[in-house]
C-alpha cells in the first residue's frame, strides 16, 4: 500500500478521529533494480518512495469522514511526491526502467 492509501486503510468512520490524532504520518517505500547504463543490465537498488507528515488540515479531513479520493487530492494539492512521481524521476533521470518499475508496483 502506498502511504497516501494507508490512510483510508486505517480510517473507519468512528475512529477517524483517534487515527487522525495519533498518526504522524507514513512513508511506502519499493526498491527497484537500477540500470547500469554501461552495459543496459541492471546493478544494484534504488529506492522510490513517498511519505506525508499529518498537518492540521489533513487531520480535519480525516477527523470529518474524507473519503479516498479527497485526501489524496488533498495531498497531491500539498505537493506531496506520491510513488508514481519518484518513480516517473527516477526512470527520467535514467537509474532505472519503466520495466523495472511496473514490475514493483501496478502504476505508469
Amino acid at each position: 500500500a502506498c502511504a497516501e492509501s494507508s490512510l483510508p486503510n486505517c480510517c473507519v468512520s468512528s475512529l477517524d478521529f483517534l487515527i487522525s490524532s495519533v498518526l504522524k504520518g507514513a512513508i511506502a517505500q519499493r526498491l527497484v533494480r537500477k540500470i547500469d547504463k554501461k552495459n543496459n543490465n541492471y546493478k544494484g537498488r534504488t529506492v522510490i518512495s513517498e511519505t506525508f507528515t499529518m498537518t492540521d488540515s489533513l487531520e480535519k479531513l480525516i477527523s470529518s469522514g474524507s473519503d479516498y479520493q479527497t485526501i489524496k487530492a488533498f495531498l497531491k494539492n500539498q505537493e506531496m511526491i506520491f510513488l508514481e512521481d519518484d518513480a516517473k524521476s527516477k526512470i527520467l533521470q535514467g537509474l532505472t526502467t519503466l520495466e523495472e518499475v511496473q514490475r514493483e508496483i501496478a502504476i505508469l
